[in-house]
């Protein structure tokens, strides 16, 4: 029944960490569950899997680790304007398809995520395309999206760009933070010529 199945990260963190915390604590994120995808427009993270868990219905997979019924990825098919690094296209993809039926984690299927810093645009071209991808599935996968779910977004996404340019300062790492803030600020404008 399932139209795709996604592996289980096993050189990830297990703990949802101080952002994803603060982010569900200030009403950011509507629950913790591993793979959520939220109306807020943000996604939990599949690694707060653990490996003992059996199948487990998810709302999104994994670009890095996934597979998918051929006749509905041909359907859906890829989203060209993701062009490049493309950030979050297995979230939109994961969300498209869903409407086709279940996503599952298969957590004996292991594998190891490794990321390589060369294959990735600098922090301002991630951080823009980041809240711009976001919202352009926002906009495309919420059912019945109401004004609620934009101001939702909005405010879930201010707080994830405070917490992690916050994180990034506290690490000594000015340059990031602000680069991160930039980015978003970009990203922000992006939305903003778009509508």
């Amino acid at each position: 029944e399932a139209v795709g199945v996604g592996g289980f990260f096993e050189n990830e963190p297990r703990h949802p960490g101080f952002r994803l915390r603060m982010m569900r604590l200030l009403g950011g994120l509507s629950s913790l569950t591993p793979g959520a995808y939220c109306r807020s427009g943000i996604t939990v993270p599949l690694r707060l899997l653990t490996p003992d868990s059996p199948l487990v219905a998810v709302d999104r997979l994994s670009g890095a680790c996934m597979a998918w019924r051929g006749a509905i990825a041909r359907e859906i098919r890829f989203e060209e304007s993701f062009y490049g690094y493309a950030q979050s296209e297995d979230t939109l993809f994961s969300r498209l398809a869903a409407s086709y039926g279940e996503l599952l984690i298969c957590p004996m299927a292991q594998c190891e995520h490794l990321q390589e810093a060369s294959g990735r645009p600098d922090l301002v071209q991630q951080a823009r395309m980041k809240i711009f991808n976001r919202y352009f599935i926002h906009q495309r996968v919420v059912p019945n999206r109401a004004l609620r779910d934009v101001l939702w977004f909005f405010y879930a996404n201010f707080l994830d760009i405070m917490l992690v340019s916050t994180a990034l300062f506290l690490r000594g790492k000015l340059r990031s933070g602000f680069a991160y803030m930039y980015g978003s600020l970009l990203g922000l404008k992006d939305i903003y010529d778009t509508a």
